[in-house]
């Protein structure tokens, strides 16, 4: 059974290890997005995997959301001070105050994604634009030797002028986004 990609998004996003802060963009209905609604096929980064199609609705709130699971929502906001055309992807889960971010580009009649960015692997790209680097596991949770900061990292941003700081370092430092790929295939 495969799973939706929606399901797939807020499994990534309550299981840690994300960019994440409070929703700096409120879902606006006027707002112009980079998608519309639709038939999509979203395929992952990983070589081999079959694609997953799921129809994309607007809410009458302005988030995003697949029809088949209508439970968690995304919106998407241009990133400023770039040649490239990327969007902030802003997941927003149902069950708390928090979202969690990526990036959206447009490559021809393809959107490339980072979704939710891994906070490990990016810490000094979120320390030096103003972020924070914690690990949500409780104390005495990890028994290794090395606790300086475990399995479970969270990159948090407390600002949307850190978040965009970090999200323009982190499209710097990666050309290509390869987290998965969307393409319209119908109406």
């Amino acid at each position: 059974m495969r799973l939706r990609f929606a399901v797939v998004m807020l499994s990534m996003l309550l299981s840690g290890c994300w960019w994440e802060g409070p929703i700096f963009y409120p879902p606006d209905p006027a707002a112009i997005q980079p998608i519309t609604a639709g038939l999509y096929e979203a395929r992952s980064g990983e070589q081999g995997d079959k694609p997953d199609r799921g129809r994309f609705v607007r809410r009458p709130d302005g988030s995003w959301a697949d029809e088949a699971d209508a439970k968690a929502g995304y919106f998407f906001v241009r990133l400023g001070g770039t040649t490239r055309d990327l969007w902030v992807v802003e997941f927003i889960a149902t069950d708390g105050p928090d979202a969690g971010y990526g990036l959206l580009e447009r490559v021809g009649d393809r959107w490339t994604m980072d979704p939710l960015i891994d906070c490990r692997g990016t810490e000094q790209i979120v320390r030096a634009a103003g972020g924070v680097v914690e690990n949500d596991a409780a104390p005495g949770a990890d028994t290794s030797a090395d606790r300086s900061l475990g399995n479970n990292l969270v990159c948090r941003f407390a600002d949307r002028a850190s978040l965009e700081r970090a999200l323009l370092a982190y499209a710097a430092a990666h050309p290509r986004l390869t987290g998965a790929t969307l393409k319209r295939i119908g109406d």
